[in-house]
């Protein structure tokens, strides 16, 4: 299987750090209502703009907006990204609807 076709980013358009956020923040919250698994590949996959850094991509967890939205399954998937040279990437899923409006509640109260 050739893995370079695996991962085949489109030209990615410059942006401001603030519209990269709101996009991985759209991304995130899509996939985490899948309920499937997921990893930062499959946001950079949903991801039109490009990063302000390749740092950025690992703060993504420590969002205050995306935390209670995720949670890590204790498993790890290789990346598909050759640049990354497949190294083991945290897949993480979407808390159930429940645990997110007790949160919801927790903040506002």
């Amino acid at each position: 299987m050739n893995t370079e076709t695996l991962f085949d980013p489109a030209p990615m358009a410059t942006s401001t750090a603030e519209e990269w956020r709101g996009e991985v923040l759209d991304a995130v919250t899509v996939l985490a209502a899948t309920g499937e698994g997921f990893t930062t590949d499959d946001i950079r996959a949903r991801v039109s703009v490009e990063a302000p850094s390749d740092l950025a991509w690992t703060q993504i967890w420590r969002w205050a907006d995306v935390r209670p939205l995720v949670e890590f399954t204790g498993a790890y998937r290789p990346s598909i990204r050759p640049a990354a040279r497949f190294h083991a990437l945290r897949v993480w899923r979407g808390v159930p609807a429940s645990t997110l409006t007790r949160w919801r509640m927790e903040v506002a109260a």
